[in-house]
């Protein structure tokens, strides 16, 4: 439709603003699916294994997609990257129908009721302090740490004349991002999943907490390279926490609640900063959320002790 629409000239900053808003409420079935599929193909004691590998891949995939989209635009035109995009679409969820896994129960879907199934997931979610530990501490981290991407755009373009002093930093996150991913596969069996867990917040608020210092390039391309590392590591273990705490016919209604606080998170955190940002230079403001993650590290070390007890 959007290519049939882009092609007729009628496109516009409304459509666009549509379709986009479509996109992102048919993702948030596909991403709590996703890491309720991931249990039923591979074991707990893989699982870290596991989800590291499937975001090493993701990361690589942006970073290559980022770097030729430019050039495959100018080759085949927006109309062909949208048809692209579209077969590539259909591709991948052919290749979804392909996975072969066990069902939790055979009778699952004729048998469904709703309401009950809601009632059901909160009444377990509401019930299991572990549960509860790691969704406060996931809401906590991303307030704190959701306003990097909105202000460091302002931020580099107060403190720093080289303009490509953000594209730096944006590729030093992602270079941190797969290199944190990939050492949690290295430090999986030595140190306890609860404190990898605050570990990646910690390391994340010393990186934000650099951004303090602005008078040397040095400061903020170390602060991403170290914030790319936290989001390598939270990203996977507040996944690894859930599978292991969560009863596989649970899953789908917990990952579900966690990308709903994910996303609620995230506007509260940008726009408390924001007006904040008008009074406080922006520097101060990244020393102060980096100190903040340091206490919800603490936060996550005490309350999520107990998170390797397993279903």
């Amino acid at each position: 439709m959007l290519l049939f629409i882009y092609n007729t000239g009628y496109i516009s900053t409304f459509i666009l603003i549509v379709f986009v808003t479509i996109q992102t409420i048919f993702s948030t079935f596909s991403t709590p699916a996703q890491n309720a599929l991931l249990p039923l193909l591979v074991s707990d004691d893989d699982a870290i294994t596991a989800r590291a590998s499937n975001s090493m891949f993701q990361q690589f995939i942006q970073i290559f997609s980022y770097v030729g989209s430019g050039a495959l635009i100018t080759f085949v035109g927006i109309s062909g990257a949208i048809l692209i995009d579209i077969v590539t679409f259909f591709a991948a969820g052919g290749l979804a129908f392909g996975i072969q896994y066990t069902e939790i129960s055979s009778n699952c879907r004729k048998e469904m009721n709703f309401s009950q199934t809601i009632k059901e997931g909160f009444g377990f979610i509401f019930t299991s302090r572990m549960i509860i530990a790691i969704l406060v501490v996931t809401f906590m981290g991303n307030i704190f740490a959701s306003p990097v991407d909105t202000l460091s755009v302002a931020y580099f373009s107060n403190f720093f004349t080289e303009k490509y002093m953000y594209s730096v930093f944006m590729a030093a996150i992602a270079i941190g991002g797969i290199i944190g991913t990939w050492s949690l596969t290295r430090l999986k069996d030595r140190i306890p999943m609860n404190r990898l867990f605050a570990l990646g917040f910690a390391v994340g608020g010393c990186g934000i907490m650099l951004m303090f210092f602005y008078h040397h390039a040095a400061f903020p391309v170390i602060a991403g390279f170290l914030y790319g590392i936290s989001n390598g590591f939270v990203s996977i273990m507040n996944g690894v926490l859930l599978q292991i705490n969560t009863p596989r016919e649970m899953m789908g209604r917990v990952f579900s609640a966690f990308r709903c606080v994910s996303f609620a998170s995230g506007p509260v955190g940008m726009i408390a900063v924001g007006y904040l940002g008008e009074s406080v230079g922006l520097n101060k403001i990244f020393c102060g959320l980096g100190c903040l993650l340091i206490v919800t590290a603490f936060v996550a070390l005490k309350y999520t002790a107990s998170s390797q007890n397993k279903h």
